[in-house]
């Protein structure tokens, strides 16, 4: 028997056995990485990606009904009533203002100033909160509230003020929801943190995010007769504003009833696509 060949099918039998082995044992120690992971409570992710609330959210938060509302039609002969200013209805749904005098503006993305006149000269201007300065187009937006509570990005309840290049405002476009009412069943809201987990399973908050505000709105849910847009369903929504470790912010909202993720379009805002409705219904 020649033992130096025998000797070394020996050792390349043991070097396959012991490859063989840790190829066994790596399989296992990777599969039982992933179990741990897997195993992980949303907590306990978010402290891993450092995913923080700036403000503790609440752990119970109390139910809140869906909304029925219709669309206001503005009429020639209250627009002719409005003062300081000239105003005009599109197809009903749009009424547009100049105003007689420009109102100054020290700070756009806080326009005190505004407050006052809306509540004075605006119909039900006191039923507008103030949302964003869209700086590139020379513009403050509001949203129509209920209850305190916005209703956000509703192409039916928005105000659009316009400015000039001296930060003065010079007129404004409006729409207004009306005969707003709370269904009679009152819905379970979900927690803000079940909010944070829904856009977390969906990669939309990256690691190292804070969530700087939190609050409970209104949606549209199911919009009825949309061509000729006279009622909406609104649904309770929570709104999050995520600030990324670069620092940008961006809202995210989630319907609060049956979470899903709600995306916002911000093209289909624009008052052109109710005249659009309106040309096609016509």
């Amino acid at each position: 028997m020649d033992w130096s060949k025998t000797k070394t099918i020996f050792i390349i039998v043991f070097l396959i056995l012991d490859i063989f082995l840790f190829t066994l044992f790596m399989n296992k120690y990777q599969s039982s990485q992933l179990e741990v992971k897997s195993e992980l409570t949303f907590d306990q992710r978010f402290l891993k990606d450092n995913i923080t609330f700036e403000t503790p959210p609440p752990d119970d938060v109390d139910a809140h009904p869906y909304l029925n509302a219709s669309v206001y039609r503005f009429s020639a002969s209250e627009v002719s009533d409005l003062k300081g200013q000239t105003a005009s209805v599109r197809n009903n749904l749009v009424l547009e203002s100049k105003l007689d005098t420009p109102l100054d503006i020290d700070d756009p993305s806080d326009p005190e100033e505004l407050e006052d006149y809306l509540e004075e000269f605006v119909t039900g201007g006191e039923d507008y909160t103030f949302w964003d300065y869209q700086e590139g187009e020379n513009r403050l937006i509001y949203h129509q509230e209920f209850k305190d509570m916005p209703l956000y990005h509703n192409i039916n309840g928005r105000l659009v003020v316009h400015l000039n290049d001296s930060n003065q405002a010079i007129g404004y476009e409006q729409t207004m929801l009306t005969s707003i009412e709370e269904f009679a069943e009152e819905q379970t809201i979900i927690t803000p943190e079940t909010a944070l987990e829904g856009f977390y399973r969906r990669n939309i908050i990256e690691p190292n995010s804070e969530v700087i505000e939190v609050e409970l709105g209104y949606y549209p849910f199911i919009q009825l007769s949309e061509a000729t847009a006279n009622t909406q369903v609104l649904t309770p929504t929570w709104r999050m504003l995520v600030e990324q470790e670069d620092g940008d912010r961006d809202n995210h909202y989630m319907n609060a009833v049956n979470p899903s993720i709600i995306e916002i379009n911000q093209e289909s805002l624009e008052f052109q696509r109710l005249e659009e409705i309106q040309e096609t219904v016509e």
